[in-house]
């Protein structure tokens, strides 16, 4: 878990003269969500700012820092793991260290917004583009990594958590009466909502691209496919289930650093941490 927090002006002319401090504090807030690393960004032109504090899971060398910038000039600010970096990188070529976040970087510097429905993972991400100063800001298929933002004083502020809002000094926090009535109704406060008024939420599977003296465009990068009905009998049915589960297990054990697993009793974490058992020559932890 890491986090991610953004000022970025809605016009040409530079943020204000407090964005740095305004920065500073909204990277405070995400402190706990990345006690490892922590770092803030700015373009040359002061349109952008970027912060992140990370929690350090693939590649916990100082060359993974981030706010992440390329050789052509561009930032990365990334919460989140890419699961398939390491096919993503041999598959086109990247001279690239061996980082799920540098090979995002390179990937999204090469092909855009329309890498996406290669990438394999749970994600937040904000990528500004220096040449063209645009930002795209992508959230993953489930939306398992939130991002919050608003709009004020013709600054776009963004963050992993609504606190981060909050303590940039550019939002108060007014309970919405919409949010609220949604939230007694079904116990939740459904996308693009949020409990706080004029705070939106990025919702799953979408990307936000800002243009330069632009205003937001939210549009879906995924959609949940349609799959016609497979005839299958019920062995074949169970050794598919096993290969499918088998796959994630493998894949989400990608880590530079020791990984457990939180085990309840259930179905569903007996079977998770059986099958990260047979991953590996040590007991999980």
């Amino acid at each position: 878990m890491c986090g991610i927090a953004g000022l970025i002006s809605l016009d040409t002319k530079p943020l204000p003269e407090d964005a740095g401090k305004r920065l500073s504090a909204m990277s405070g807030a995400l402190h706990h969500r990345g006690p490892d690393d922590h770092g803030t960004w700015f373009s040359g032109d002061r349109r952008a700012g970027l912060a992140h504090t990370r929690l350090a899971i693939i590649d916990p060398t100082p060359e993974a820092h981030q706010p992440m910038i390329s050789a052509e000039g561009n930032a990365i600010i990334f919460n989140g793991e890419i699961y398939n970096y390491r096919e993503l990188r041999e598959k086109h070529k990247l001279a690239v260290p061996m980082s799920d976040t540098a090979v995002l970087l390179a990937l999204l510097d090469r092909h855009g917004e329309r890498i996406l429905p290669e990438i394999r993972g749970f994600f937040t991400f904000a990528y500004w583009n220096d040449s063209t100063k645009e930002l795209l800001i992508a959230r993953d298929a489930i939306g398992k990594k939130p991002l919050y933002y608003a709009i004020r004083n013709n600054v776009l502020v963004f963050g992993s958590e609504a606190r981060t809002l909050i303590r940039s000094g550019l939002v108060i926090p007014t309970i919405s009466g919409e949010a609220m009535r949604e939230y007694l109704a079904y116990y939740s406060v459904p996308h693009p909502l949020s409990i706080y008024d004029g705070v939106m939420t990025l919702p799953a599977g979408c990307v936000m691209r800002l243009p330069p003296a632009g205003r937001p465009q939210i549009s879906n990068w995924y959609r949940l496919p349609e799959h016609k009905p497979i005839a299958m009998d019920y062995p074949d049915a169970v050794r598919e289930t096993r290969r499918l589960l088998e796959e994630s297990v493998r894949y989400r054990m990608v880590s530079d650093v020791p990984i457990g697993a939180f085990l309840s009793g259930g179905l569903d974490s007996n079977a998770i941490v059986g099958l990260m058992s047979r991953e590996v020559s040590n007991p999980i932890e």
